[in-house]
């Protein structure tokens, strides 16, 4: 958009002011993903000491330590929703500026589009914000540690790791195939939003 333009200074102070907050999450990620092993050591521990020993107070042990450790992962999930919904908050506050003056500046031109209600930009950065405040940046961090679950299985059993290996190979199969089925109805059903909500405006106008 020729109206939305940022120089080096406001781009890199939005992304500068996110710094901290990305290396907390990649910080809080990594505790977390180690923290969801807690399950599998459980069981194993029960499996492998508890039943042999029908030892009560070893299984009351492991329940106390498994009850903690599910403690410290609630609270890691908290802590790392609290931080993506403030670098989101941030990102809109730098650039809320400039997309109030691409819409001011659209209306003033005439650059809206046939059947539009000219806040497209506003809409825009609500999906941004909405996508950094939302579960998806933290796909992104929990990604690579996959390979290490993986290694996990593979070595408690080669079958457990080629296993794991094939449902990670469906489950990217059948979400690249659903992004590319959804990608054009998507995108069609918010033109046609975008229409709808323009000509409301033009008859609230009218009347």
């Amino acid at each position: 958009m020729t109206f939305l333009k940022f120089g080096k200074g406001e781009v890199g102070g939005a992304f500068t002011g996110m710094r901290d907050g990305v290396i907390a999450l990649i910080v809080v990620s990594c505790v977390l993903n180690v923290l969801l092993l807690g399950g599998s050591m459980y069981m194993l521990l029960v499996y492998d000491s508890v039943l042999p020993s029908h030892s009560i107070p070893t299984l009351v042990g492991l329940l106390i330590l498994i009850l903690v450790v599910y403690l410290f992962q609630a609270g890691f999930e908290i802590i790392r929703s609290r931080v993506l919904s403030d670098m989101a908050g941030h990102l809109t506050k730098v650039i809320s500026p400039r997309v109030q003056q691409a819409i001011a500046h659209m209306a003033l031109r005439g650059a809206v589009p046939q059947g539009g209600d000219g806040l497209s930009p506003m809409r825009d950065l609500d999906t941004i914000r909405g996508f950094l405040a939302s579960t998806g940046p933290t796909a992104f961090l929990d990604l690579p540690w996959m390979i290490f679950f993986l290694l996990v299985l593979a070595f408690l059993h080669p079958l457990l790791g080629l296993t794991g290996l094939i449902g990670v190979l469906v489950m990217l199969a059948l979400a690249y195939r659903s992004s590319k089925v959804a990608h054009t109805p998507t995108r069609t059903v918010m033109e046609l939003s975008g229409r709808r909500l323009g000509m409301a405006d033009e008859t609230r106008r009218h009347v």
